[in-house]
Protein backbone atom coordinates (compact mmCIF):
# COMPACT_ATOMS: atom_id res chain seq x y z
CA UNK A 1 0.00 0.00 0.00
CA UNK A 2 2.94 2.36 0.55
CA UNK A 3 4.51 1.76 -2.25
CA UNK A 4 1.62 2.25 -4.04
CA UNK A 5 0.89 5.18 -2.39
CA UNK A 6 4.55 6.76 -3.01
CA UNK A 7 4.93 5.48 -6.55
CA UNK A 8 1.81 7.94 -7.43
CA UNK A 9 2.93 11.00 -5.18
CA UNK A 10 6.00 10.68 -7.47
CA UNK A 11 4.20 10.89 -10.67
CA UNK A 12 2.52 13.87 -9.75
CA UNK A 13 5.91 15.15 -8.61
CA UNK A 14 5.42 15.43 -4.55
CA UNK A 15 7.92 17.33 -2.59
CA UNK A 16 9.82 15.00 -0.10
CA UNK A 17 7.95 16.74 2.59
CA UNK A 18 4.66 16.07 1.64
CA UNK A 19 5.74 12.25 0.67
CA UNK A 20 6.31 11.52 4.22
CA UNK A 21 3.94 12.68 5.32
CA UNK A 22 2.02 10.24 3.46
CA UNK A 23 3.71 7.37 4.65
CA UNK A 24 2.70 9.03 8.78
CA UNK A 25 -0.85 9.26 7.72
CA UNK A 26 -0.62 5.64 5.82
CA UNK A 27 0.69 4.41 9.46
CA UNK A 28 -1.86 6.55 11.62
CA UNK A 29 -4.69 4.68 9.49
CA UNK A 30 -3.67 1.55 9.63
CA UNK A 31 -3.82 1.93 13.52
CA UNK A 32 -7.44 4.13 12.84
CA UNK A 33 -5.91 7.11 14.98
CA UNK A 34 -7.30 10.23 14.52
CA UNK A 35 -8.61 11.62 12.04
CA UNK A 36 -8.98 8.43 10.82
CA UNK A 37 -11.37 7.00 13.51
CA UNK A 38 -14.20 6.42 12.44
CA UNK A 39 -15.67 5.83 9.16
CA UNK A 40 -18.71 6.28 6.60
CA UNK A 41 -20.22 3.82 4.27
CA UNK A 42 -19.60 6.19 1.41
CA UNK A 43 -15.80 6.25 1.26
CA UNK A 44 -16.44 9.10 -0.86
CA UNK A 45 -18.40 10.99 1.32
CA UNK A 46 -15.79 10.00 4.51
CA UNK A 47 -12.73 11.57 2.59
CA UNK A 48 -14.42 14.62 1.33
CA UNK A 49 -15.96 16.27 4.82
CA UNK A 50 -12.84 14.97 7.01
CA UNK A 51 -11.79 18.68 8.30
CA UNK A 52 -8.01 18.50 7.54
CA UNK A 53 -6.83 20.13 4.56
CA UNK A 54 -4.77 17.71 2.13
CA UNK A 55 -2.11 19.87 2.85
CA UNK A 56 -1.88 18.20 5.95
CA UNK A 57 -2.89 14.93 5.16
CA UNK A 58 -1.69 13.90 1.63
CA UNK A 59 -3.84 10.77 1.70
CA UNK A 60 -6.66 12.62 1.28
CA UNK A 61 -5.33 13.68 -1.98
CA UNK A 62 -4.99 9.80 -2.94
CA UNK A 63 -8.26 8.91 -1.34
CA UNK A 64 -10.82 10.73 -3.11
CA UNK A 65 -9.06 10.94 -6.55
CA UNK A 66 -8.87 6.63 -6.07
CA UNK A 67 -12.77 6.49 -5.00
CA UNK A 68 -13.88 9.18 -7.79
CA UNK A 69 -12.52 6.44 -10.35
CA UNK A 70 -15.88 5.43 -11.61
CA UNK A 71 -15.49 1.31 -13.11
CA UNK A 72 -17.22 0.48 -16.24
CA UNK A 73 -16.62 -1.59 -19.27
CA UNK A 74 -15.81 1.58 -21.98
CA UNK A 75 -12.58 -0.71 -22.79
CA UNK A 76 -14.05 -3.78 -23.35
CA UNK A 77 -16.62 -2.49 -25.57
CA UNK A 78 -14.78 -0.81 -27.34
CA UNK A 79 -12.15 -3.97 -28.11
CA UNK A 80 -15.63 -5.79 -29.46
CA UNK A 81 -16.28 -2.95 -31.71
CA UNK A 82 -13.39 -2.85 -33.25
CA UNK A 83 -12.72 -6.25 -33.42
CA UNK A 84 -16.53 -5.94 -35.97
CA UNK A 85 -18.27 -8.07 -33.29
CA UNK A 86 -20.90 -5.51 -32.25
CA UNK A 87 -22.56 -3.96 -35.39
CA UNK A 88 -22.02 -7.22 -37.12
CA UNK A 89 -25.22 -8.68 -39.11
CA UNK A 90 -24.74 -11.97 -36.84
CA UNK A 91 -24.76 -9.80 -33.28
CA UNK A 92 -27.94 -8.08 -34.90
CA UNK A 93 -29.66 -11.21 -36.55
CA UNK A 94 -29.87 -9.70 -40.18
CA UNK A 95 -29.70 -11.41 -42.85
Amino acid sequence: MTNMALGLAKKWKWLKEKMLKLIENLKDYSLCKLPFKGGDKNGLAFWENLQASSEKIPLKTIAITLFKIIPHSADVKQLFSDLGGVQAPKRCNLS
